[in-house]
């Protein structure tokens, strides 16, 4: 049992090692930051978002992002509800606590529209 313990611990560092190494890397766009506050829910704002805090790991064509830690959306097409609770539950190798509130909303908003061709 505690094996199993240490494995999933060593996962979960694992995956939030690599989501951290693709955020906040490439200063494209200023000041590196996550765009907050300016819309909550538009889809400018879910999609930088998503590309910040989502992209290392998950592939979305209309992103741009081709991360294969976690599932490729485009091939899953989730709706809002699917995304937001995946945001908030962080299942499997997920970190927690990537985006709350209107950030999580505005991700799970723009995945849902974006997701297998919108």
């Amino acid at each position: 049992m505690e094996r199993r313990h240490t494995i999933r611990g060593a996962l979960a560092a694992a995956a939030v090692s690599l989501a951290l190494a693709g955020c906040g890397g490439g200063d494209d766009e200023g000041g590196g930051e996550a765009p907050a506050g300016n819309g909550g829910g538009t889809a400018a704002n879910g999609e930088a978002l998503f590309k910040e805090r989502c992209g290392s790991c998950h592939a979305l064509a209309a992103a741009g992002t081709d991360g294969s830690v976690g599932p490729d959306l485009d091939d899953v097409a989730p709706d809002a509800a699917r995304v937001q609770a995946a945001i908030e539950n962080a299942p499997g190798v997920m970190p927690p606590d990537l985006a709350k509130g209107a950030e999580a909303q505005a991700i799970a908003e723009y995945v849902a529209g974006a997701a297998g061709g919108g």
